[in-house]
């Protein structure tokens, strides 16, 4: 075999028949990004290369980090080149066009880059807790990332309240709630914290890129727009002096840590305290529409609307702070 066809059975052997599968698990499972997979692949590659500088001409030789390398066709062998007849050897796969090698592609990733790039922001921005006074409700709002050890039994407690249950449909056993949060943690397009009123926390909010989520097919999406779930711990909380100060910290973080034009907020139809607050606090309803585990109002706030009404609050509004 040429040197081009021993490559061939590495690529197709292991990469596409083996790892393919491997990466889209870790993907779906523990939210392990299929780039950032390929990545270390390549990288396991490069290492054990270092390991062997005088072995360099055979590595281009034998090149695994090719940008393409031939598509190999079974169905095509059965169906158009040897048919289903009987033969003592063992017919070559049809060769027809060209496949992209993931180990090259992932090189230059532009949309895991941002999606790495933001999360690096969001954590460079909350090395401490991001507080803001609100005039009106003469108030202090505060928020922090989620701390696994201190806000696990936290959350879960949350998620098992009467308000919460029919909307996040995370009333899970503790065991199985572990396992969501630490999942939720480790992924790269989802940032978690946790709000708080007064110095007392009062709501779960995960922050998610658009761009890596399935929402981006219901409405003319931007690379840049950043998406929220919102949860309020308990029901008491669930009034305009708890609500609105949080949300007002919330929506300026955001705009602020990920550099974001617009906010995207997807409550369920039915909630009928979450989508006529936004609606006075400036989001704009879009559309109402089917996701899998739900029927969502599609809402969206922009940046310049947001800060155009925070200004005009907050210097209409002038307590003084006891």
């Amino acid at each position: 075999e040429p040197p081009e066809g021993l490559c061939q059975f590495i690529f197709a052997g292991l990469f596409i028949c083996h790892h393919r599968y491997l990466s889209d698990l870790l993907d779906q499972h523990i939210c392990y990004p299929e780039v950032k997979f390929w990545r270390q692949v390549r990288q396991a590659i490069l290492n054990y290369q270092e390991k062997f500088p005088q072995l360099q001409d055979r590595f281009e030789l034998f090149n695994l980090l090719a940008p393409k390398f031939t598509k190999l066709c079974l169905n095509r062998n059965r169906l158009i080149t040897y048919g289903y007849n009987d033969d003592s050897d063992r017919p070559h796969a049809a060769a027809y066009g060209k496949v992209n090698n993931a180990l090259h592609t992932v090189l230059h990733d532009a949309d895991y880059d941002q999606l790495i790039a933001r999360k690096k922001k969001f954590q460079a921005a909350l090395t401490t807790p991001f507080d803001y006074y609100d005039a009106q409700y003469n108030k202090t709002a505060s928020i922090r990332t989620v701390d696994y050890g201190q806000d696990l039994e936290r959350i879960f407690n949350w998620m098992h309240q009467r308000h919460l249950v029919p909307f996040w449909k995370l009333n899970l056993s503790f065991t199985e709630f572990q396992k969501f949060l630490r999942k939720s943690l480790t992924a790269i397009q989802k940032d978690l914290v946790i709000a708080s009123l007064e110095g007392e926390p009062a709501c779960y909010g995960i922050f998610y890129q658009v761009a890596a989520d399935n929402i981006r097919h219901f409405y003319p999406y931007q690379k840049s727009d950043i998406g929220g779930h919102i949860a309020i711990g308990e029901r008491r909380h669930l009034t305009p002096e708890y609500l609105i100060p949080i949300f007002r910290a919330s929506f300026q973080f955001a705009f602020k840590a990920y550099d974001t034009e617009r906010i995207i907020i997807e409550p369920d139809a039915k909630n009928r305290i979450l989508i006529p607050l936004l609606t006075n606090m400036g989001f704009k309803i879009h559309d109402t529409v089917k996701l899998p585990h739900k029927k969502a109002t599609l809402m969206i706030l922009e940046k310049h609307t947001f800060f155009s009404e925070f200004s005009k609050i907050q210097t209409s509004h002038k307590f003084v702070r006891h």
